[in-house]
């Protein structure tokens, strides 16, 4: 019998909508064991763990060691349904995988599940935020500064093209993906100003209509804010590219700290979701709509600034008085 070949069509006939990761995952997982999967044990769950935290792979031009704890729980959800269709054809007795999950796999639960990312104070982001100016790196002052204060993913800010900002209205849009429509964000006056300067430096190298672009003019890649980011929350010791998922901080921290801060600050969770651009999952949220210039009026209340400075000004200790 083909276990995995049985298990997708199970999952098919099923209608679940994660059958490319699951076969991806539990291929992975069969490899791993090399033996019959109704004979495994938990010796054999443990050395699989412990492949997953110490196996190497390349992201792009990421090097990384271990996956994340977010993605060891993704693994074994697999498996656990693997084993549960196992179950139900009356191969195995039980599942061995919840209690070994329960056990051996523990993930923090935060709010959006961010799951013990790193999260920085307001004056360490002003920080981050205005080292690249003391090397004249306009790109890396706005983009840091854009994806902190817009809570974007690094997809949804790549996407974007000029024409998605209006400084008029002192908004923007994001282009919309597959199950997800055009979603609005805010430019409050400071990020306006902070996107000016970008855009002067912009103008004359730019060979596209993307909104970020390399210092050669081209769109940047999926893997310019990974680099950019890390590179200067490197030199301000908060980024350790070979420790825990804690100590690392990367573009999608920008987005932890908007969520975070914008929560400390008083604001409502159906704003918050609204603003991060959530899929709606609650029945009540379809009936609370809300108001365009009531979100507009909340953002621009509760977004944390960077303080007012002047932004010709390299000097990192005299914008931090």
């Amino acid at each position: 019998m083909n276990y995995l070949k049985e298990f997708l069509e199970d999952c098919q006939a099923r209608g679940l909508v994660s059958t490319r990761t699951y076969k991806s995952n539990v291929s992975l997982f069969l490899d791993f064991i090399d033996k019959d999967p109704v004979e495994i044990n938990k010796s054999d769950l443990r050395s699989f763990l412990g492949h997953l935290q110490t196996m190497d792979y390349v992201v792009g031009r990421q090097h990384r060691v271990g996956v994340e704890p977010s993605t060891i729980n993704s693994y074994f959800s697999a498996i656990s349904s693997f084993y549960d269709f196992l179950e139900w054809e009356d191969l195995i007795t039980g599942n061995p995988v919840p209690g070994f999950r329960k056990r051996y796999i523990r993930i923090k639960s935060t709010e959006f599940g961010e799951n013990s990312r790193q999260n920085i104070s307001i004056r360490k982001m002003i920080e981050l935020v205005y080292l690249p100016l003391e090397y004249d790196d306009v790109l890396a002052h706005a983009l840091i500064a854009f994806l902190a204060k817009s809570g974007l993913r690094k997809g949804e800010s790549l996407a974007m093209n000029l024409e998605n900002l209006n400084y008029e209205r002192g908004q923007f849009t994001v282009p919309p993906k597959r199950k997800r429509k055009y979603r609005l964000g805010f430019l409050d006056s400071e990020m306006m100003d902070i996107l000016d300067l970008y855009l002067e430096w912009r103008h004359p190298r730019a060979r596209t209509n993307a909104l970020w672009i390399t210092p050669a003019g081209y769109a940047m890649d999926k893997d310019g804010p990974y680099d950019i980011i890390t590179k200067y929350a490197r030199q301000l010791g908060i980024h350790n590219p070979h420790g825990p998922l804690d100590e690392k901080f990367t573009p999608h921290c920008c987005r932890h700290w908007f969520t975070t801060h914008l929560r400390r600050s008083g604001m409502s969770r159906e704003f918050r979701k609204a603003l991060r651009g959530d899929v709606i999952k609650d029945a009540m949220d379809l009936y609370d709509h809300i108001d365009t210039e009531e979100l507009r009026r909340s953002y621009l209340q509760h977004i944390p600034r960077f303080n007012a400075v002047d932004l010709q000004q390299t000097s990192l200790d005299s914008i931090l008085v």
